[in-house]
């Protein structure tokens, strides 16, 4: 692998993580789940867990869950990035041991998932508006990630800043064409963005042109819809 390739070094970090969690502390009964890096969006979380089976093999059935740790937060301390993964594999091993562990559409931690995440190594606190959701790893969880996992650091060296949206073409990181002003520098210009939404669950595509969208969960088209608000929709995952 290039050294300088930070995202699938981060990726493979990740994975590498997951099997020593597994291991440890869910008896590797897990099977291993899509781990990704995106950008969190208008959910403002360090990761997510996707509720469903939302991966699908070449024959087109479902196979896997997805685990996200999210892009702009890969600055934290490893142990704050090992603890969000134990937190989204603590949903995922409560999923398939039909433990329900959220309501409100996904977002309020009931005690049941407080009681879960606290035989595996994480301190659990009480927010209002996402109940027993506030995580951080206790003692021994940092001991075994230092001592045990002993991740390799340097693959989150980067973070991922700003928004993001699907880019159709001639655009920056930002999603914003660059045009060039009169004063010969090179300047930002807004683009217009449409808003696509899954007419089942809600799940949410941004594009800079007309595309066909599929909804991998729901196999429904995605329709335009860019007069209502993200937070109308429920998306099905769970965030932490």
């Amino acid at each position: 692998m290039n050294n300088e390739n930070y995202m699938a070094r981060a990726t493979a970090e990740l994975y590498k993580i997951f099997e020593a969690l597994n291991i440890k502390y869910f008896d590797g009964e897990l099977e291993t789940p899509i781990i990704t890096i995106q950008q969190s969006g208008k959910r403002l979380a360090y990761g997510w867990f996707t509720v469903g089976k939302v991966w699908r093999d070449k024959t087109g059935e479902k196979r896997k869950h997805e685990i996200n740790i999210s892009a702009e937060y890969l600055n934290r301390e490893i142990k704050n990035i090992v603890a969000t993964l134990q937190h989204e594999l603590v949903h995922y091993y409560n999923i398939v041991n039909n433990i329900k562990d959220c309501s409100r559409g996904n977002t309020y931690h009931n005690t049941k998932f407080k009681e879960e995440a606290e035989k595996r190594g994480l301190s659990i606190s009480y927010d209002s508006r996402i109940g027993w959701s506030i995580t951080e790893p206790k003692e021994e969880f940092i001991k075994f990630i230092n001592e045990e996992i002993r991740p390799d650091i340097e693959s989150f060296s980067y973070f991922r800043a700003g928004e993001f949206i699907i880019n159709t073409k001639g655009k920056d990181n930002d999603g914003e064409n660059k045009g060039t002003g009169d004063d010969g520098e090179t300047k930002k210009k807004k683009t217009s963005v449409r808003r696509y939404v899954c007419p089942e669950c809600g799940m949410i595509v941004r594009a800079t042109k007309i595309v066909n969208v599929i909804c991998g969960d729901c196999n429904k088209k995605l329709v335009c819809d860019e007069d209502k608000d993200d937070e109308d929709k429920e998306e099905k995952v769970i965030v932490a």
